[in-house]
């Protein structure tokens, strides 16, 4: 495979995830906090902004910011937690999705 070409990656996208990424952190979250939760967690909320987003709310109400940007901020936490070879116990599995009877 070629090296990456990140001069693909639409930085004003990027920007925007980043602002995402900072916002959590001004509330008083910690930096990387989202790693203690797994990955289910994660789905839910970049379902939740891209329904949002889909109902006509561009903007994040609490935060302002593009709610199509909460939810690529939330797909990016999924993937590197799907990619930490430490991360296996937060995983999303077949069954963590199934309701308690």
């Amino acid at each position: 495979m070629d090296k990456p070409r990140f001069t693909l990656v639409p930085m004003d996208a990027l920007w925007e995830v980043a602002r995402v990424l900072t916002f959590g952190p001004s509330k008083g979250y910690s930096d990387f906090g989202w790693r203690e939760k797994d990955i289910c967690y994660h789905a839910d909320a970049a379902l939740r902004h891209l329904v949002d987003h889909l109902r006509g709310e561009v903007l994040d109400q609490e935060s302002g910011l593009p709610a199509l940007a909460h939810a690529a901020a939330r797909v990016m936490m999924m993937l590197a937690l799907s990619l930490d070879p430490q991360g296996t116990d937060r995983q999303l599995s077949r069954d963590s999705t199934k309701e308690s009877a």
